[in-house]
């Protein structure tokens, strides 16, 4: 990413204990309600923290969980947001998706990367107008969650 104007073809913005955060839209392979999602089963027994869509199976990781230790207090807006990520494919549950901005390259842009925060779970953020969008840490998210 440049310095100065965010060089991806688009970003996805959602909410976890009350902060805002981001990632490059190229990494997201869908967004769905809970009810969208299959339930994995390995033997006849419920894998709960595996989900299964399209034929493929991801991995749970409730963002929620490891960023304030609770559950979300609004259930209708949760989302999973689905990713592969270094090989690994990803079911981030999420409070709500609030934004996906498109259009990020080759235009001047209002959303800036203003600097990298050495945080648990960020790797950066960014200000998009009188946003601050964290950039989610996505190696430290997969390491707490145990699926290392």
């Amino acid at each position: 990413m440049s310095s100065e104007n965010v060089e991806a073809l688009g970003i996805i913005v959602f909410k976890v204990a009350e902060q805002e955060f981001c990632f490059d839209i190229r990494l997201l392979n869908g967004i769905l309600k809970p009810r969208e999602l299959d339930v994995v089963r390995v033997d006849g027994i419920e894998e709960p923290a595996k989900i299964s869509f399209d034929g493929e199976i991801y991995t749970i990781i409730d963002l929620a969980s490891l960023f304030s230790g609770r559950e979300p207090t609004n259930n209708d807006g949760i989302r999973f947001l689905l990713v592969e990520y270094m090989g690994q494919r990803l079911a981030l549950r999420v409070e709500v998706v609030t934004q996906i901005i498109t259009g990020l390259v080759g235009k001047e842009s209002s959303l800036k990367f203003v600097g990298s925060e050495s945080t648990p779970l960020h790797v950066a953020y960014f200000e998009n107008e009188s946003q601050k969008l964290w950039q989610l840490d996505f190696e430290k998210c997969i390491e707490l969650s145990t699926l290392s």
